[in-house]
């Protein structure tokens, strides 16, 4: 019996301490711990676009006569693809199952949320002719 309670206070007085649920902050602590969903609050969110970033092209006589320089764009990102073609033909957004019907010489707009990341091709379906291809990489 008396061993049994010589080893219940040794148990006792080596045991660490319970971190209490609100930590004393003194002058000389070192380190405080917050809890993870205080640090999450306190991070400043990602900037949002007000306005979708728009991309442009124009097609005449079966060719791209203007075309953006870079189709890279983020994962979430609003975007607003305009086409103008000198005929009557049918824009395809592959991968997202977009389409848009194209009138000759009246721009076409197809907005959209950037919401799959990977490579996505874009086509003109009548004529065949590739656009070239949207790359919307992960955050």
């Amino acid at each position: 019996l008396l061993v049994l309670l010589c080893l219940g206070l040794l148990y006792m007085s080596m045991k660490p301490a319970t971190p209490s649920p609100n930590p004393v902050v003194t002058a000389a602590s070192a380190r405080v711990e917050t809890p993870a969903a205080d640090v999450a609050a306190t991070k400043p969110a990602a900037p949002v676009a007000a306005e979708p970033r728009t991309l442009e092209w124009r097609v005449q006589n079966g060719r791209v006569q203007q075309a953006p320089a870079s189709l890279a764009v983020q994962q979430g990102e609003l975007l607003r693809l305009s086409i103008t073609s000198d005929r009557a033909d049918r824009l395809h957004l592959h991968g997202y199952d977009r389409a848009l019907a194209l009138k000759p010489g009246v721009p076409a707009v197809l907005e959209l949320t950037a919401d799959h990341s990977g490579r996505f091709d874009l086509e003109l379906h009548h004529s065949g002719l590739e656009l070239g291809a949207l790359e919307v990489q992960p955050r």
